[in-house]
């Protein structure tokens, strides 16, 4: 497999005519509830970059849902922090955690900084799944052990023709798909 490009996104120069596709990891590096890195501020500036150029930012359907998603799991792991005291076991378990009173506060939270990223978005798309492909990455998650998701995702970069902006190094790995990152190891 070979990559088009990996670009160090400090120094990439932002233009109207790009189209970046973020990954969850950035949206949770800019809108997460805790610094995720210490490229965070890398990925918040860039998006602020691209804003200023006027630059197209897609919003997957898929990579909100997995914001969304950790977002909550990320606060779950917060809130275990009140029980130091009790086992794991005895801990409320995530499922619990969704159906409290203290969850709820939680869902507003990630409510609103989800209207944040789809405001923060300008153009919102779907990958183009089927089938025929759903079987092809089913196939190559069982051989390979490749993510599922990051499959439809790359597939998503290709046939769009969209730059990556991502922290994941297992990208690097994809063909035909140039990659935004802050992530040293991406990067060399």
């Amino acid at each position: 497999m070979r990559i088009m490009a990996v670009f160090d996104i400090r120094s990439f120069k932002y233009k109207e005519e790009h189209h970046f596709l973020i990954d969850a990891n950035v949206w949770l590096d800019v809108f997460g509830p805790i610094p995720r890195s210490r490229r965070s501020g890398a990925y918040t500036t860039a998006m602020q970059d691209m804003r200023v150029k006027k630059s197209k930012i897609h919003l997957d359907v898929l990579v909100l849902s997995e914001f969304i998603n950790r977002y909550a799991r990320i606060l779950y792991q917060i809130e275990l922090l009140k029980y130091p005291g009790l086992s794991d076991e005895e801990k409320p378990k995530y499922k619990q955690f969704r159906d409290s009173q203290e969850f709820k506060l939680v869902a507003e939270e990630i409510r609103i900084v989800t209207k944040d990223i789809i405001n923060t978005a300008t153009v919102c798309c779907s990958p183009d799944f089927n089938c025929d492909k759903a079987n092809a990455f089913t196939d190559v998650f069982g051989r390979d052990c490749v993510d599922f998701n990051d499959q439809i995702i790359a597939d998503s970069c290709k046939t769009k023709n969209l730059l990556l902006v991502t922290d994941d190094g297992d990208f690097q790995n994809y063909e035909d798909i140039s990659i935004l990152t802050a992530n040293p190891r991406a990067i060399s």
